[in-house]
């Protein structure tokens, strides 16, 4: 009594490919999509008598059970809708509202200088390596926290001129239709490299970053403090 009957597209090979299908859907639960797209109808066999008596069951020369058996495929009703005068035409309509939760809108500087805050430079201070290095070639912070569109400008404590990030990033867009959301996010992140705008290591010290949103006028300055290691030549 507790037994289904799967009809599917396929042809029939023992239920070879559904059982395997079945066992390896068992760990995974993903991957019962590989067995679902081959039925095309699914469902528990019922006696039409409840009061009827099965014979006893044996096994006949060809290992079959000895029994005729006919499958009735039924609905209680078929697949409709009611005929309806609506925007929908009868089907299903839902309707929701979200209220409280759109992004608020800026309307002064000082909300913008409030969102800078939490632009950083880390390591800082820096002492000859950060976590962000893979190899000992490299000398890298980052300046974290950005707007998409910004000026990030490096000085030397007594105002010269180190190197300069124009950063205007728009999310990528997605095309798979599976995918939950519609764009990959953007890195609120610049890697700077410890060189200057010639791509010469700077020296230690103290440096000022500057990051400016150029449609508002929104700034911050951040000091930052490095201490270069000595060159290792092992590897090369």
């Amino acid at each position: 009594g507790q037994h289904h009957i799967y009809v599917t597209k396929q042809d029939y090979d023992g239920c070879k490919l559904l059982r395997t299908a079945f066992l390896n859907a068992k760990n995974a639960p993903t991957k019962m999509n590989n067995v679902i797209k081959e039925l095309t109808w699914c469902s528990a066999a019922t006696l039409l008598d409840p009061t009827y008596t099965l014979p006893p069951l044996g096994n006949g020369p060809t290992g079959l059970i000895p029994n005729d058996l006919i499958v009735s495929l039924r609905v209680r009703n078929p697949y409709q809708f009611a005929v309806g005068t609506n925007d929908n035409k009868g089907h299903n309509l839902y309707r929701f509202k979200v209220e409280g939760k759109e992004p608020d809108i800026v309307k002064d500087l000082s909300s913008y200088n409030e969102a800078l805050k939490d632009i950083n430079v880390v390591p800082n201070p820096y002492y000859g390596f950060s976590n962000y290095e893979a190899t000992q070639f490299q000398n890298i912070v980052k300046i974290t926290n950005l707007p998409p569109k910004c000026v990030v400008t490096i000085y030397s404590i007594d105002g010269k001129f180190i190197k300069q990030y124009k950063r205007d990033e728009l999310p990528v867009k997605i095309t798979d239709p599976n995918r939950g959301v519609t764009e990959r996010q953007i890195s609120p992140d610049i890697e700077w490299d410890l060189t200057n705008f010639r791509n010469v290591p700077i020296s230690s010290g103290a440096y000022l970053v500057h990051v400016l949103q150029p449609d508002t006028g929104a700034e911050k300055i951040i000091k930052w403090f490095g201490v270069a290691r000595k060159f290792d030549p092992s590897g090369l």
